[in-house]
């Protein structure tokens, strides 16, 4: 296809302002300029370093997939903004943490629950707390680090 008539589930920026990648609803990953052209073959963005990074698809989050999963089941995706970790949050409820990229399959993450299903939302503060959003609840996570400055651990915050 040339461009997604589909809805847009996550739209990221490239560093460099240039180029933009997005996932629908159809499961696609496509990539644009800024101007909206399509970028018909994805190797023109292999170098591109990403602002950010909130798409389910895409080779840096290749294993964040279980084999054969069902591509309803991660809702949404943040990388950190120092682009250590990248979390999700799955219809389950729960959330993964991943070193980043996690692109090999069967990537190792850790696993954290405090949500009742579904699941809806997860992004990085400022100060690098992991914040995720389910119906009515909300969570603040702390990023801790092992002594060997592994950062896939959470303390849970207090929020009211």
């Amino acid at each position: 296809s040339t461009q997604s008539t589909w809805g847009i589930l996550s739209l990221d920026w490239s560093e460099d302002g240039t180029t933009i990648q997005v996932d629908d609803t159809n499961h696609e990953h496509l990539f644009f300029n800024r101007d909206g052209t399509f970028l018909s073959n994805p190797a023109q963005t292999r170098d591109l370093i990403w602002h950010t990074w909130t798409c389910k698809l895409g080779w840096p989050v290749q294993g964040i997939w279980p084999s054969n999963a069902d591509p309803s089941l991660v809702l949404a995706v943040a990388r950190s903004r120092s682009s250590r970790v990248v979390a999700t949050i799955e219809a389950s409820g729960t959330i993964k943490l991943f070193r980043w990229p996690a692109a090999s399959q069967k990537a190792k993450f850790r696993l954290y629950r405090g949500h009742t299903p579904p699941g809806a939302c997860v992004g990085f503060g400022h100060d690098g707390t992991l914040i995720s959003a389910s119906g009515s609840a909300i969570f603040q996570w702390r990023l801790l680090s092992d002594d060997d400055g592994d950062p896939l651990q959470l303390k849970e915050e207090a929020t009211e």
